[in-house]
């Protein structure tokens, strides 16, 4: 059992939505720092271990800024990924341009940026070994494992669209031989919020194909580390895990005789504890025993828990020690399937109360709309004890 604590007083978060409005998603740069550190430390016994951001989960430049410093590299899955990243001070050797449904135009803008392609796809691959025959490659393969927290974020079973099957490994190697290709890397992501039983799996998967692939500079196993988004639920054992995968790895490596570099691409695991959405109760209404609060977001600035079914805490953090009660939390978006939450036990809400929405930093933002046409939140970063604007408020001129 965990608890929720927010990195902000009431105070300090008072003062922050009266400077820069409610919504407002607030980061802690300390956290972010605290997970790259954590993740560098437990597998510090396999040198040859990188880590990508996948940056999918947040792409505020500040963020990628920091997991820069840190010394991680970048997976971006689009062009503009990729540019921002750049931007951000990340060279084109520390990135991986995994695309789905790659076009021309995304598989050229890899190449002339210098950037290695993840190519999942039979038909990719030969165009891309046409174009730009004698090129080095890393090859997604489908580790046809079942794991993910939701359905929509399963990405490894057999008849996914992500990845090339096993069966397709003869196939592929006659595309790499004809155009001289050559594969420095495969790859897989099973999924988003995985177990560490779940990326066991596919790494043997992973290490029984590798010698059919004799280049190999690298494994890639891809991201989908847990966070616990419920206070029932344990932090990821990223210690206990990294022992067991370099143990394995190391057997594999001595099996291929070489030692090949381990990547993995967590997303979720840096910044999503370090980001908060703060919002405030502007409705009150009583519904016979329940009692609906209306907040001044929704869905189009977090959708996981419409999306997705998911959970994320929410605390009353202008009364905490006030009588717990059971809401139902709803948004302002014109939709009855904009709730945040039913029949949540929470300190009792008034109009004008602050509520914080936890673990926010992934798949918040970065999956935010225009929806209903109301703007996106701010952004605000906390660093040294310092608060720093990273991303401004809209205006009426940016809708037109």
């Amino acid at each position: 059992m965990i608890t929720k604590m927010s990195f902000l007083t009431e105070s300090k978060a008072r003062t922050l939505l009266e400077e820069y409005g409610s919504p407002l998603y607030v980061y802690n740069e300390q956290i972010i720092r605290n997970q790259a550190q954590a993740l560098k430390q437990a597998f510090a016994n396999w040198k040859k271990t990188r880590f990508f951001y996948a940056c999918k989960a947040n792409t505020n430049i500040h963020l990628l800024r920091i997991i820069h410093e840190e010394g991680l590299g970048l997976d971006c899955v689009s062009p503009f990924e990729a540019e921002l990243g750049i931007v951000a001070g990340f060279k084109p050797q520390e990135m991986l341009f995994t695309v789905s449904s790659m076009s021309d135009g995304d598989m050229d803008f890899a190449v002339q940026k210098g950037i290695l392609l993840n190519i999942d796809d039979l038909g990719r691959l030969e165009a891309f070994g046409k174009k730009y025959p004698g090129s080095e490659v890393c090859i997604r393969l489908t580790p046809e494992i079942v794991g993910g927290h939701h359905t929509k974020v399963q990405t490894g079973y057999k008849d996914t669209q992500f990845g090339i099957l096993f069966d397709e490994v003869p196939a592929l190697l006659k595309i790499a031989n004809q155009y001289n290709l050559k594969i420095v890397g495969i790859h897989e992501h099973t999924g988003s919020g995985l177990t560490a039983q779940h990326v066991l799996e596919s790494m043997r998967q992973m290490m029984n194909v590798a010698p059919h692939f004799p280049d190999l500079q690298f494994i890639d196993l891809g991201g989908g580390f847990p966070i616990p988004y419920r206070e029932t639920e344990q932090p990821f054992d990223v210690s206990g895990f990294a022992k067991e995968v370099i143990e394995k790895f190391k057997t594999f490596c001595n099996e291929y005789r070489r030692e090949l570099e381990l990547w993995f691409e967590p997303g979720r695991y840096l910044v999503a504890e370090a980001g908060i959405l703060l919002c405030t109760a502007t409705t009150l209404k009583n519904r016979g025993a329940k009692t609906i609060v209306g907040v001044d977001t929704g869905f189009n600035h977090l959708i996981r828990p419409v999306l997705y079914e998911s959970y994320h805490h929410i605390t009353n953090l202008s009364n905490p020690n006030g009588k717990t009660k059971e809401y139902d939390i709803v948004g302002n978006v014109c939709e009855t399937g904009d709730t945040f939450a039913k029949n949540r036990s929470i300190a009792e809400i008034r109009i004008g109360d602050i509520l914080t929405f936890h673990d926010a930093g992934a798949y918040g933002f970065s999956m935010a709309s225009h929806y209903n046409s109301r703007p996106l939140p701010v952004e605000v970063l906390l660093s040294n004890g310092k608060v720093k604007l990273i991303r401004k408020r809209e205006a009426l001129q940016d809708f037109l």
